[in-house]
């Protein structure tokens, strides 16, 4: 989030209060249209703010404070390109780390990794809390898992740090695999959504589903468009067979994610499950696209072909995906399919049926069950956290 002093909402409304009854007296001063702009943007009235902003701007040229002051606005209410403006107007003359943090912050928003690392260095990290927390969630937008981590495990040992910085390090910890590292950093701040989600998914990998349902949704209650708790949750809900709930549910996620391969898979298999064939095969293509080397987007299709009754596409479809990965879990279930009874489409959905409700892994797990571990287990997540 962008840095800015923040008032309790009872003390701001009390200096706005204070600041237009001056102004009341004095409309055009110039020192009580900033103390007032800048309240109002404090007591969470933006347009407030923004009047006086364009009040101050009708008798005279904008100060630096004011300037900023319409960076912030602009970062508040989510145009980002507009506060870039503002704020590289005052970069150029004010080296302010707070300013290089605000800056790298809006350019992460709109999904510009590079831009927002190279604005992060030690000045802005040493100086702002906030910037490590966020150059650990570019490093790991940026797919840099172990330079996510670096960054985070020797900042979080500092003497204050940011709020959001161990739930943003146990999230890079567990796409990394390190699942006891991510836990231990999740554990520093339990009740933040980003920790939440990640406790939430450790217990699903674990096996404890309510756990699992309860953590996850919470944190998608407290983060409404986290794509990550999104993914928790529709795969729940798919562990559960609701497939109607987990074929939206994880359509969200993977749209919310983009280029995590692991959502799509899942998002097919729920389609699929629910027998909208069409969607499932769309949903394993995109997946194909997002990652060229997933043995499971090839897998899926040929689960599909496998229901449709074209055996030699399926055929095909299995020797890729065992190409990819020997362990491929549709295409050990496309094969069972081909060997029980190729191109009978009936006995094929028998066998698809079959594997929801009993044990095909190793481990006496469901089909549903390996669906969410594997999907778990697809690493480097793109996209808003």
């Amino acid at each position: 989030m962008p840095t800015t002093p923040a008032p309790s909402p009872s003390n701001a409304a009390h200096e706005l209060a204070k600041w237009l009854g001056f102004l009341e007296q004095d409309p055009h001063n110039p020192g009580l249209l900033q103390q007032a702009a800048s309240s109002a943007f404090d007591a969470g009235q933006p347009a407030l703010c923004q009047s006086l902003i364009e009040r101050y701007a009708s008798h005279a040229s904008l100060p630096p404070a004011m300037v900023n002051l319409q960076a912030l606005l602009a970062l508040s209410e989510g145009d980002f390109e507009g506060a870039l403006i503002h704020l590289a107007s005052l970069e150029a003359t004010h080296h302010a780390p707070v300013l290089r943090y605000n800056m790298a912050y809006a350019h992460a928003m709109l999904e510009r990794y590079d831009a927002a690392a190279a604005l992060l260095d030690e000045t802005v990290l040493d100086a702002v809390p906030a910037g490590v927390t966020l150059a650990v969630r570019v490093a790991h937008h940026q797919g840099e898992l172990d330079r996510a981590m670096a960054l985070g495990e020797r900042h979080a040992r500092d003497a204050v740090i940011d709020a959001g910085l161990p739930g943003a390090l146990a999230s890079a910890c567990f796409d990394a695999e390190r699942l006891e590292n991510a836990r231990r950093f999740a554990l520093l701040a339990p009740d933040a959504p980003d920790s939440q989600t990640v406790l939430g998914l450790l217990a699903l990998h674990d096996g404890a589903q309510a756990e699992a349902e309860v953590l996850l949704r919470r944190a998608l209650t407290a983060s409404p468009k986290s794509g990550r708790a999104m993914l928790g949750v529709g795969l729940c809900q798919l562990t559960q067979r609701d497939f109607e709930g987990a074929a939206d549910t994880l359509d969200a996620a993977a749209s919310a994610l983009q280029r995590h391969a692991g959502s799509w898979v899942a998002a097919a298999w729920a389609h699929l499950y629910k027998s909208d064939l069409a969607t499932a095969r769309a949903r394993f293509e995109h997946a194909a696209i997002v990652d060229r080397g997933l043995a499971e987007a090839p897998g899926g299709l040929a689960v599909i072909a496998c229901r449709e009754g074209r055996t030699e596409e399926a055929k095909r479809l299995v020797t890729t995906a065992l190409r990819l990965d020997r362990n491929c879990l549709a295409a050990a279930l496309a094969s069972s399919m081909l060997a029980a009874n190729a191109g009978d489409q009936a006995q094929s959905e028998a066998i698809l049926q079959r594997a929801l409700r009993s044990p095909f892994g190793a481990d006496g797990e469901t089909l549903s069950e390996l669906i969410s571990l594997r999907s778990l287990r697809t690493v480097n997540e793109h996209g808003n956290s």
